[in-house]
């Protein structure tokens, strides 16, 4: 990775809040400071051209500070604020070459307001539109934010109906962004180089967390976590929740406790999901580096030679195997169980069998040498995640033998592995996390039967469970995504919803078949193999609106509905 020759200012900036943040964690830098730190980063974003900005905020996605608001909030992220920068940036760029063409401009846009052409003039801006690939797209989500203002006519509390709204359309602004930031095959790279490198860091941090528990008692590394960093990067009230409730360890009966990876998420579930996410854009890397004549089944055969080439080849494949190793490493046991998902989404790729055009039945077709590699690629990164969980068995067991040598104890021979003893837990129905959330779902499948077309009202699901609604920071939910927005928009919503995720797998399901390029149709088929995964972990959490598993999906999608664009603009 040629960092240095594409991002030496950008990653200038970053280095800086990544010190400043530091600092910050460690007291010698004032709370104060975060004000300095979002107006700087807003500055730069102003200052860069777009496709800077955008890459700086993408690479400082692990890093966006809470920002106190007296008598607000103490929790508002400097996210929301460089979006509407982005926002504010996108929409000047788009509307000012528009205004200075010839015809074009105030005299020309006064007249139009009275003049009779002005209905044919939107009626050709109404049919671009329908052109548009993300038309459906957009239909559907405006859809949803409409009957998620709609279900607050149910609602008992509009406040966090509303800011919930306010939430998801302000991560929405980043799609189009991204669309009209990528136009060619440089600025995919940029973008793409961008998420791998929040993905990188992201990652480092988790297995820093991880290496630190075994010199630290896991009680002085929970209360430093809790009471600094998290302090800084969410907030005083998550600070003072997490002090004493989180997700952050695994529990057993006679073992110490071991380390759930979560890295700078506020739990291990969303940083399993951040990582899921950002593996697409790593396999992407991986193709893009190996020549025509390699087979994606001898990648460590070819780093045998170890030269620069070789050397950032192997770099690659080894940072796939260590994040596949992480969602592991995150305990997340229903990230491991929707893994299925993923398999037979591979395994679909690599099939004979099509839905190529939404027919009711399966076509078959023949695969081309090209589909078959990149089909049995993203397989074989499945089959990764699946061949690593020796190295977690070794690693979490040596790290309970760390910890109990920091007591003067020893780990008998017998005692079976950590990770052996989570995954059985998965089918433990009396288990306390499981008997929970099966009694949640039957609530929440009540609460749906009884109001079926407004729900309870966006942000008000705690009613379901009779709690206080301040209990949403503190994670009421459905512990399923799709009961979760049955429940507070009712069937409708979630119907809208479905589609949106329906038009998303058929897009990239389809840009796999259609595309040419064979980075760019890796960059498809890998994204419907994981964003199948991740849809599926849906089944058994919400942190799929996680603020920046949100904004990564969303930067992912504009990466995904560009690729046609830019696969047209090679061939010119």
């Amino acid at each position: 990775m040629r960092l240095k020759k594409h991002f030496t200012p950008i990653i200038s900036i970053f280095l800086l809040e990544l010190i400043t943040v530091v600092l910050m964690s460690a007291n010698l830098l004032p709370p104060e400071a975060r004000y300095f730190l979002a107006l700087f980063l807003a500055s730069c974003l102003l200052i860069l051209n777009l496709t800077q900005a955008l890459t700086l905020f993408i690479i400082s996605l692990p890093l966006f500070t809470a920002i106190p608001v007296s008598g607000v909030s103490d929790s508002i992220s400097s996210w929301r604020i460089l979006i509407v920068v982005l926002f504010i940036r996108f929409l000047w760029e788009f509307i000012s070459p528009l205004l200075t063409k010839e015809g074009v401009g105030r005299d020309f846009l006064a007249k139009s307001l009275f003049s009779t052409r002005l209905g044919k003039e939107l009626e050709v801006v109404v049919l671009k539109i329908k052109k548009l690939p993300y038309c459906n797209l957009l239909i559907f989500f405006s859809l949803f934010i409409f009957i998620s203002l709609i279900s607050l006519i149910a609602a008992q509390n509009i406040g966090p109906g509303i800011k919930k709204i306010f939430f998801l359309v302000n991560i929405a602004l980043l799609f189009p962004v991204v669309i009209f930031v990528i136009k060619n095959q440089e600025q995919l790279l940029k973008i793409i180089k961008a998420v791998f490198f929040a993905g990188v860091f992201t990652i480092l941090v988790g297995y820093g967390q991880l290496l630190a528990t075994f010199f630290v008692p896991l009680f002085d590394f929970w209360q430093f976590w809790a009471s600094e960093v998290i302090e800084v990067l969410y907030g005083q009230n998550l600070s003072y929740l997490l002090s004493y409730s989180n997700t952050w360890f695994s529990y057993y009966d006679t073992l110490p406790a071991t380390l759930r990876m979560f890295s700078v998420m506020p739990d291990s579930h969303s940083f399993a999901m951040f990582t899921l996410l950002t593996t697409p854009f790593t396999l992407f890397l991986i193709v893009s580096h190996f020549s025509e004549k390699t087979s994606p089944l001898c990648f460590f055969r070819s780093c045998a030679n170890i030269g620069k080439e070789e050397r950032r080849n192997l770099f690659l494949v080894f940072f796939l195997v260590v994040s596949l190793l992480a969602i592991i490493f995150s305990g997340s046991r229903g990230i491991w169980l929707s893994s299925i998902f993923g398999l037979f989404a591979g395994v679909y790729l690599l099939s004979r069998y099509k839905l190529l055009n939404l027919n009711p039945y399966f076509k078959k077709v023949t695969l081309s040498t090209d589909s078959k590699r990149q089909s049995m690629l993203i397989l074989f990164s499945i089959i990764i995640f699946f061949l690593v969980i020796p190295i977690s068995n070794f690693t979490l067991r040596q790290n309970q033998v760390a910890q109990l040598s920091m007591e003067g104890l020893e780990m008998s021979d017998e005692e079976k592995s950590a990770f052996l003893k989570r995954a059985l837990s998965i089918s433990d129905l009396s288990e306390t996390s499981n008997k929970g959330r099966l009694e949640i779902w039957n609530l929440t499948a009540g609460s749906i039967f009884e109001r079926p077309f407004l729900g309870v009202g966006t942000g008000n699901f705690p009613v379901i469970l009779e709690q206080d609604h301040s209990t949403l920071k503190k994670g009421s939910s459905a512990h399923n995504l799709y009961l979760d927005i049955a429940a507070e928009t009712g069937l409708f919503g979630l119907a809208i919803f479905l589609f949106i995720l329906a038009e998303i797998l058929q897009r990239s399901y389809r840009l796999f078949w259609s595309l040419k390029d064979k980075t760019l149709k890796i960059f498809a088929g890998s994204f419907f193999v994981y964003a199948t995964w991740a849809f599926g972990y849906g089944l058994f959490d919400v942190v799929l609106l996680n603020d920046k598993v949100l904004m990564l999906l969303v930067i992912s999608v504009g990466v995904l509905y560009s690729l046609e664009k830019v696969e047209k603009q090679n061939s010119e």
